[in-house]
């Protein structure tokens, strides 16, 4: 990766592995990459809208969709690399799991 980073989330899409969000050591982070399995790079996609950290993320219907880190819902479309947020949680959320059935 190009920015260090923990407390992030990871997800496979499209045969690329996102790493999303975290804690670079000095501040929190709303910038993704992207790991190209096919050429072994690492490039920044589009930022979320809002810093997370301790968050969740999925892939359901070939888009990202990242909970927690705070209370807004982001979804992340590749075609067009764009965030959007299509929603809030009740509470905060941070250290749970989340997966798409």
């Amino acid at each position: 990766m190009q920015t260090p980073r923990c407390w992030f989330a990871a997800v496979v899409l499209n045969n690329a592995i996102y790493a999303i969000g975290g804690f670079d050591g000095k501040q929190f982070l709303k910038s993704v990459e992207k790991y190209n399995v096919d050429d072994d790079t690492w490039v920044y996609v589009e930022n979320m809208n809002k810093e997370k950290y301790g968050h969740a993320a999925c892939v359901a219907q070939n888009k990202i969709y990242v909970v927690g880190g705070g209370d807004s819902i982001e979804c992340y479309d590749d075609q067009t690399d764009k965030w959007s947020v299509v929603g809030e949680t009740e509470v905060s959320l941070a250290g749970h799991s989340m997966v798409a059935v």
